[in-house]
């Protein structure tokens, strides 16, 4: 496996899917609303949906086949549902319509692990499912978030590197249909007073190009880069990101079997960050599309294409998703 950055190599787990399988959609508005939250809080927004549901239920069945990766954005939501026992982690998902996550605040794990982050999971009910932290949590919740009772718990998740055995702690609420995780209360009270304001909160930010496009997805991740207040450039996968980039998206299409990449900069001709974080060569080339300083990449995932597994390696460490080996 090539190295990516200097000293420990920092990669992420996804593979190559070689099926499509339609998903049921949640609504356009609750999709809009719980993505307005996060893009107002988080760096990154990850979304997904349908089989990627179905493989985090059951994770052992294998549903994602060597796609399996696609669930990373995920694993802190996975594994606190995994420490509270019983069947928490398969009755969530399985209640589950829609998974959103936002994360920001990257830094690197003591020793090996994946890259940590402060974030916040949303996952959207199915209408008539039921999920209940009282059947897995005993003694008294937190105050409130927006008038519903938040609980925590807290178990080894590797959330802090090999070298830190520091318990995670989780928090968790639910309000309305939405199912809200995170490790850090702040993040979920103010996430959980967003989706019950009164007036019209599915608005998404004006900064976030091209939503229409990417609503259309059923599973994507958006970043926003923020170029202030970076501890670890190399934790965050910005140590190549100039500060005239604004924004990388990354979408799954289905139909045509490809990811797609579109990096987005200020300064029109800006070639940048379109060419050095692509200094291994091994991402297509980004060219030019739809306007101006907008750069697109895209490769096949049929397994048609050599390097597949290397080009998702380098796209989810630019999301903030890596992994020190």
């Amino acid at each position: 496996m090539k190295k990516y950055h200097r000293g420990r190599q920092m990669v992420s787990l996804l593979g190559a899917f070689f099926f499509v399988c339609p998903w049921a959609q949640a609504t356009s508005i609750e999709r809009s609303k719980a993505a307005a939250a996060l893009f107002e809080r988080f760096e990154t927004v990850s979304y997904a949906e349908g089989i990627v549901l179905q493989d985090l239920s059951d994770p052992g069945k294998g549903t994602l086949g060597d796609l399996e990766g696609l669930r990373t954005p995920f694993w802190f939501l996975r594994v606190g549902l995994r420490i509270l026992g019983k069947n928490a982690s398969a009755e969530a998902f399985g209640a589950a319509e829609a998974l959103l996550v936002g994360t920001k605040d990257y830094r690197a794990p003591k020793g090996l692990g994946a890259v940590r982050s402060q974030n916040c999971s949303i996952m959207i009910l199915k209408a008539g499912t039921r999920f209940d932290f009282r059947d897995y949590i005993h003694g008294h919740s937190l105050p409130t978030a927006a008038g519903a009772a938040v609980w925590n718990w807290s178990g080894h998740a590797g959330e802090f590197g090999e070298l830190d055995p520091t318990p995670s702690t989780f928090y968790g609420t639910l309000i309305l249909n939405y199912l809200l995780v995170s490790n850090n209360l702040k993040e979920i009270e103010v996430i959980a007073s967003h989706l019950t304001a009164p007036d019209d909160n599915s608005t998404i930010p004006k900064e976030i190009s091209h939503w229409d496009w990417l609503n259309q997805h059923g599973v994507w991740s958006y970043r926003r880069y923020r170029h202030t207040g970076v501890v670890d450039r190399v934790a965050a996968g910005m140590y190549r990101v100039s500060p005239n980039t604004e924004a990388l998206l990354f979408a799954v299409d289905w139909d045509s079997k490809r990811f797609v990449l579109r990096l987005f900069c200020c300064v029109d001709g800006d070639e940048g960050t379109p060419v050095k974080i692509n200094a291994s060569g091994i991402l297509p080339r980004f060219k030019s599309v739809c306007g101006r300083g907008i750069y697109e990449s895209s490769f096949s995932f049929t397994g048609g294409e050599e390097d597949v597994d290397e080009r998702l390696f380098i796209v989810m460490n630019l999301l903030g998703f890596g992994i020190y080996l």
